[in-house]
């Protein structure tokens, strides 16, 4: 029987790290058309910048949600938490 704690970190793995890895993937590809067709507009450059602002946080975001969703389950299971 699944406990909540398992129904969570499945969720996690299986559904919101991978939609949000594929977002973020979406976000730096537009970021770099942005940065791309930019040219030599200063405001085109600014908006491209923030946007690979943006994706830098979401790409760290990502990583530490699936690096917590790790160590919450390996802490889960030292303690006898299944």
């Amino acid at each position: 029987m699944n406990t909540i704690n398992q129904i969570a970190q499945n969720i996690m793995s299986d559904i919101l790290v991978p939609l949000a890895g594929g977002l973020v993937v979406i976000g730096w590809v537009i970021a770099g058309i942005l940065y791309v067709t930019a040219k030599d507009d200063p405001g085109k450059i600014e908006t491209a910048k923030k946007a690979l602002i943006a994706c830098v946080i979401g790409t760290f975001l990502v990583i530490l949600a699936q690096t917590g969703n790790s160590v919450i389950d390996m802490i889960s299971k030292s303690i006898g938490i299944t």
